[in-house]
């Protein structure tokens, strides 16, 4: 009979160890059973995960077997499993320590304190090949920890499973670029991939653009390192031709990092354009002041030849304009094509007084 306890495990153990903050803590039950923790609230869906008074997750330990192909293709076992057992299941040797809380002591089978000291990601054990997306947290974690290298060994794991990569869940993809965009270096997951020979399988489009474009987005990538998601996906994306973006985004998402895209290239004409086409750049924003900004300093970082002030001026003008004091002036109630027509033309002179005349 397993002795029932509780380890804290996983980031909050590693990032102990490295004197970093610690964001969320996350409990293994060993020993332990569905029905003793049948009063607190259950959130695991392929297996028993629960929520303590803390609003701390706890899993009961688990092993994992390989049934099939992908994420979600394995069988999972609660029974009689050991601390050691539930640690050897976990992808890096950094994520698979455990702390006693009640000892303040560290359960550490597989050398993971080790490695941290040494500044080493290396996977656990044989599982890590097992799981496919474990190559694209390894990137994750190279991009959270860049002054860290991949193991030899670990990289020839890798070697392997570039067939498996093919059945990624593109929804699983999308969560670990959720991730690694909220990182300061977030062009390393991407050097990573392609270091590991596996950018292509992953991102094709981001691998079959010319090198020296690759670098110029990643370059740019690592400027923007404290802006959104939105500004660094066009940035990995905004030099591929025809973009195709292979992650599977949220729709909003997509059509805004395409719209940037698009005008990015428009922007730099600007000054070549017609009144006419240059107040249909700025209506394409649908006085949307947070997207232009957002354009705004793309072209800075990309372009570096945007005069944002009086752009600035000029969207405030014509987003500012309402039509309602014309339309009060008019015999018939204007017809909607009339109003656009109206407003376009008072835009057309926003831009040749503020801006084609400045």
């Amino acid at each position: 009979m397993i002795e029932k306890k509780l380890y804290q495990v996983g980031g909050c153990v590693r990032d102990k160890l490295l004197e970093i903050r610690i964001s969320d803590i996350d409990w293994v039950a060993v020993g332990y059973e569905e029905n003793d923790f049948k009063h607190l609230d259950k959130i695991g869906k392929d297996f028993p995960i629960f929520l303590n008074e803390n609003n701390e997750e706890i899993a009961l330990a688990r092993t994992e077997r390989k049934i099939g192909k992908g994420y979600n293709d394995f069988s999972t076992s609660i029974k009689n499993v050991t601390l050691e057992e539930d640690l050897r299941r976990r992808d890096l040797t950094i994520n698979s320590i455990a702390f006693d809380n009640t000892t303040n002591k560290y359960i550490d089978p597989y050398d993971g304190i080790q490695d941290i000291k040494d500044k080493i990601l290396r996977h656990t054990s044989d599982a890590f090949k097992e799981d496919p997306l474990r190559v694209l947290r390894l990137a994750r974690f190279k991009a959270k920890f860049p002054d860290f290298i991949v193991a030899s060994e670990t990289k020839e794991f890798v070697k392997y499973m570039k067939k498996e990569l093919r059945f990624l869940q593109p929804d699983r993809v999308y969560k670990e670029i959720e991730k690694v965009l909220e990182l300061d270096h977030s062009e390393v997951f991407f050097e990573t991939l392609l270091d590991l020979n596996v950018l292509d399988v992953i991102f094709p489009s981001i691998y079959n653009q010319n090198h020296n474009i690759f670098l110029e987005s990643m370059n740019i990538l690592k400027i923007l390192k404290n802006e959104s998601k939105l500004l660094k996906l066009t940035a990995i994306y905004h030099k591929i031709n025809n973009p195709k973006i292979d992650i599977k985004l949220p729709i909003k998402l997509q059509n805004k990092v395409l719209f940037l895209i698009k005008n990015n290239s428009i922007i730099t004409n600007l000054q070549n354009m017609s009144e006419d086409n240059i107040a249909s750049f700025f209506e394409s924003y649908k006085k949307n002041k947070d997207l232009f900004e957002n354009q705004l300093i793309f072209a800075k970082v990309s372009l570096h030849i945007i005069d944002e002030k009086i752009l600035l001026e000029l969207f405030d003008k014509i987003s500012q304009y309402s039509p309602i004091s014309w339309i009060q002036t008019q015999k018939h109630r204007p017809t909607g094509e009339q109003i656009k027509k109206h407003i376009h033309s008072i835009n057309i002179n926003y831009v040749n007084i503020l801006y084609t005349n400045e």
